[in-house]
């Protein structure tokens, strides 16, 4: 099942609470370090334009690739590069996730210049790239359902979004997308990924990263 036929099925109530749908992709979890302190350090306004800035870059470059945005929590943009079975429609799907996330860090290092030009503090980006099935499910109360990514697959991408912020590289790729794809990618070792029970070969993404200074705030607004 392609993901545009689930998604028309879902426009056109033929999904309901308690159906789901199985798809094969790689999925991108992304969100914006240090957001705890910044909602507090920069205040309502100033915190909600930079995590709009945030979005224009992460979701911004998904979509110029080829990529869905399913979802956005809180600071976190949720999005999948569907893939077929066969291996060319695969490599595909890599390069646009992949070429993604390098669009992502580089829009975050452009706006980052512009930020620090007018005194603001820079924001940073931390992108996990994980190739797998995942379940589509229509969940909550009957009258108030949310189409959303259940299972495995999106928390093991999410768990390995939070080792950028341990190890300091700003993307991290899985072995299943890392094979799908034509360079070499630098392997940075087998991660427990705590909470979900699995062991990964896990690599880093050479020029996607996003340089970035460790921020602090500078007033209380």
């Amino acid at each position: 099942m392609s993901l545009s036929s689930t998604l028309s099925r879902v426009l056109a109530g033929k999904i309901r609470r308690g159906d789901s749908e199985t798809v094969h992709a790689i999925i991108c979890f992304s969100d914006l370090p240090d957001s705890t302190w910044l909602t507090e350090a920069l205040g309502r306004k100033d915190y909600l334009k930079l995590l709009n800035e945030y979005f224009d870059c992460m979701a911004g470059a998904v979509l110029a690739h080829c990529g869905k945005v399913l979802k956005y929590i809180g600071d976190a943009v949720i999005a999948i590069f569907p893939v077929a079975d066969r291996d060319q429609v695969r490599r595909a799907a890599a390069a646009e996730a992949v070429a993604a996330a390098r669009d992502a860090s580089a829009r975050v290092l452009r706006l980052n210049a512009a930020r620090c030009e007018r005194g603001d503090e820079p924001m940073g980006l931390g992108i996990a790239l994980h190739r797998r099935d995942f379940t589509y499910g229509n969940i909550g109360l009957s009258k108030r359902l949310d189409f959303t990514v259940i299972g495995g697959a999106a928390n093991e991408a999410a768990r390995i979004e939070v080792l950028t912020k341990a190890l300091g590289e700003k993307v991290r790729v899985s072995g299943s997308v890392a094979q799908s794809i034509p360079e070499t990618l630098p392997f940075v070792g087998r991660q427990n990924l705590r909470g979900v029970g699995a062991v990964m070969d896990l690599f880093v993404l050479p020029g996607g990263t996003s340089e970035q200074r460790e921020t602090r705030p500078k007033s209380h607004q």
